[in-house]
């Protein structure tokens, strides 16, 4: 997640909330981000996503 470097455009950009767990997927790192729990390899595509995402109309 460190090679992760958000635009500065991006007004409400935050980072993610680091979380140790261990349950049902022994010693993966959790992060919260925008009132979700995700694991850290799902977290830089979705903030990626998230930052370049462009509506499109019809």
């Amino acid at each position: 997640m460190e090679s992760y470097i958000p635009s500065e455009s991006s007004a409400d950009f935050s980072l993610p909330t680091k979380c140790k767990h261990h349950g049902w997927r022994v010693n993966e790192d959790f992060y919260h981000y925008h009132g979700f729990w995700c694991y850290s390899f799902f977290l830089e595509g979705t903030m990626k996503s998230q930052e370049h995402f462009q509506v499109q109309s019809l």
